[in-house]
């Protein structure tokens, strides 16, 4: 049975959160995260859906302001894609935002991900960029608060 759970940073499922990051989002890359990588997590907000117990799908938020936040590691698992379950992160994760009168979200989308953001309301603010060796949109969403 699926489950939206915020999570607390070092907790078990965090650990288990951090592994479906490095293979979703770091293995492809021929990249591994360090303890520096790691160690901003604990000023972030972090949000997963899980199975069981088990995470399918994550993202992290990084306030940048008081109204404006950083949406980051957005990681769903292989055998788990496209069944909606990114969308439905992304929502639940937007709802708890706009209760806690957030405006505005950005992230950095890699190119292949521009078409799933923009089908949440997101629009590119950017022109290509390189980041960890590929390619990347800035992207943005105004939120209005409930």
């Amino acid at each position: 049975m699926l489950k939206f759970e915020q999570i607390t940073y070092q907790s078990p499922l965090y650990d288990k959160v951090v592994q479906l990051r490095e293979r979703i989002l770091r293995a492809p890359l021929g990249l591994t995260f360090s303890e520096s990588d790691l160690s901003v997590d604990k000023n972030e907000m972090l949000f997963a859906l899980t199975d069981n117990g088990e995470p399918v799908a994550c993202l992290q938020i990084k306030p940048l302001t008081e109204t404006h936040v950083k949406l980051r590691q957005m990681a769903v698992d292989t055998n788990r894609q496209r069944q909606n379950l990114g969308s439905k992160l992304v929502r639940e994760v937007e709802n708890i935002l706009k209760s806690q009168k957030i405006k505005s979200i950005e992230l950095h989308a890699r190119e292949s991900a521009v078409g799933f953001y923009q089908k949440l309301g997101y629009h590119v603010v950017s022109e290509r960029f390189i980041e960890v060796g590929i390619p990347h949109f800035k992207m943005l969403k105004v939120i209005e608060s409930l």
